[in-house]
């Protein structure tokens, strides 16, 4: 019998994009410009120029398309100024007046403020094909032609496994995006995809302000039905609890919440569990030897784990819940 899949809620990606830019920009401008971004004094915070944009963009009209846009300055190390725009497009459709859009942008706001300004196209579409990066016209014997940088988020479709060890956050962010799109139209595939990658989020030792940037980046483009959206919901908060159990734990007990490369909500539990053990005989006896550390990280049974939690509070010493491997 073939099971039915559940259609999954409109996607919203121009408005969870223009956020996390606005919030993160530096990784955003390490990840899809590294070396510009190395040319930048991070100190001196970046100045989104939103009524500068305006003014370039007047004229344009509504479109229908799904976009984002950015006018940034910086400063450079050797002290100068910089101005960046960043124009993010995000549907699918090829969309042949994008190259002279861009032009059009960079022309006017040098003619406007007198500033170089560098270019950057973020396609997030899903067209492989439709890779625009340069504008051009003849007149005469005369030719005027533009060039901008582009970057193409389906290329890493191909390098998931290096974005998921990235240490950067947009790293993640771009996943998001690609799964996004992977799973359109199968909620329960999306749902697997998002808890996924919210427990590869809790495992990197990124900035607070990143975690909760991010993870709400992720909740907002990966949309499910409203009873698929509880399940993850309980997910995430036991997810949550573990994060706020490490952080508060002494280093030695906080291993076991570094091992990035365990997936899976088995091996979560498994974790979770042996983190509540190791603080249970800590609480218990005031302290425990590090191979009595070790020797509970071995233990990979669920039902072995519970069974040893059950005994902590009758217990008279360490021996009378750990066996005496190793001891």
């Amino acid at each position: 019998m073939r099971i039915r899949k559940i259609p999954t809620p409109r996607e919203t990606f121009d408005e969870p994009w223009k956020q996390i830019v606005t919030m993160l920009f530096e990784p955003f401008l390490a990840f899809f410009a590294p070396e510009t971004a190395a040319e930048i004094d991070w100190s001196k915070a970046p100045v989104f120029l939103d009524k500068e944009l305006r003014r370039i963009a007047k004229g344009f009209g509504r479109r229908k398309r799904s976009t984002a846009d950015f006018l940034v300055k910086v400063w450079r190390k050797d002290g100068g100024e910089q101005w960046l725009i960043i124009h993010i497009e995000l549907q699918a459709q090829r969309d042949a007046t994008f190259p002279e859009r861009m032009f059009l942008y960079n022309v006017r706001a040098y003619d406007l403020y007198r500033r170089p300004i560098m270019s950057l196209a973020v396609l997030a579409d899903r067209d492989p094909s439709w890779r625009p990066g340069h504008f051009a016209y003849d007149m005469g014997s005369s030719r005027t032609e533009f060039a901008f940088s582009a970057v193409k988020l389906l290329d890493w479709q191909s390098r998931l496994e290096e974005l998921e060890r990235s240490a950067n956050p947009f790293a993640l962010a771009v996943l998001a995006h690609l799964n996004t799109q992977a799973t359109r139209g199968d909620s329960e595939q999306r749902l697997q995809s998002k808890l996924r990658l919210a427990r590869l989020l809790f495992n990197r030792r990124w900035k607070r302000n990143e975690i909760d940037e991010l993870f709400q980046f992720l909740d907002w483009i990966m949309t499910l039905p409203e009873d698929l959206e509880d399940r993850f919901e309980k997910n995430y908060v036991e997810l949550e609890r573990r994060q706020t159990m490490a952080q508060t734990m002494p280093p030695i007990i906080k291993r076991a919440h570094d091992r990035g490369h365990k997936e899976g909500i088995e091996e979560g539990i498994e974790i979770g569990k042996q983190d509540t053990l190791v603080q249970l005989l800590t609480l218990r006896f005031g302290s425990i030897p590090e191979e009595a550390r070790s020797q509970i990280e071995r233990i990979t049974e669920i039902a072995e784990l519970d069974r040893m939690i059950g005994l902590v509070l009758d217990a008279q010493s360490l021996s009378d819940v750990l066996p005496s491997e190793g001891r």
